[in-house]
């Protein structure tokens, strides 16, 4: 009678586990993952661009950086709405507006940046020195 206590008590047990187990399993499934590559116009990969992926219902911006591949990933991300933005200096920012997120996906988002267009004056202040034309003297 004892055996049989124990064995249905055991069996009780196992069976709430994998009840909790099942909801915990879940639970993980209403996120999702925004994931993809950076490259540069010639399809050379850009690592150690920067990424921001904006939540834009909450303004909440989860950012990471590109590997030595160039691949990056955001996960543990919830339903919604997302502007994801790529950007690394000497590049121009990209930004790609309303990428959709739903229950459980993985949107794949990739980038291209071109060369950014960045103006540079250089201004000469010095004067250069005046030539004597009087003497005969050579300089050094």
């Amino acid at each position: 009678m004892l055996r049989t206590s124990v064995r249905q008590l055991v069996a009780a047990i196992l069976v709430l586990l994998c009840i909790t187990n099942a909801r915990v399993g879940a639970a993980q499934a209403v996120r999702g993952a925004v994931l993809g590559t950076v490259t540069d116009k010639t399809g050379a990969v850009l690592p150690g661009a920067t990424i921001n992926v904006t939540n834009t219902g909450t303004s909440v911006i989860q950012a990471t950086v590109a590997d030595s591949q160039g691949r990056y990933s955001v996960a543990d991300l919830l339903p919604g709405t997302y502007d994801v933005e790529a950007s690394l200096s000497g590049f121009q920012k990209v930004v790609r507006p309303a990428i959709r997120l739903v229950v459980g996906s993985q949107i794949l988002v990739d980038f291209s940046l071109g060369p950014s267009s960045v103006a540079e004056t250089i201004t000469v202040t010095a004067a250069a020195p005046i030539v004597d034309t009087v003497s005969a003297a050579l300089g050094r």
